[in-house]
């Protein structure tokens, strides 16, 4: 029962391994192909991310 239950946690942490890998090479893949789109993503997050921010709000509202 004991080795049983060891097999399934490694197996459960080669499955996540493997989803890491496969997000580690999906991600590569698509900033290859989308040349400066990544930059672009990344500048728009960190946009919505600041205007959830209570500082850029306060700020906005001055204005």
């Amino acid at each position: 029962m004991i080795s049983h239950t060891i097999h399934l946690i490694s197996l459960t942490q080669a499955i996540r391994l493997s989803k890491i890998e496969q997000n580690i090479v999906n991600s590569r893949k698509a900033r290859q192909q989308g040349g400066s789109h990544g930059v672009g993503s990344k500048g728009l997050l960190l946009t919505f991310l600041a205007q959830q921010s209570p500082i850029f709000q306060d700020f906005h509202n001055i204005n």
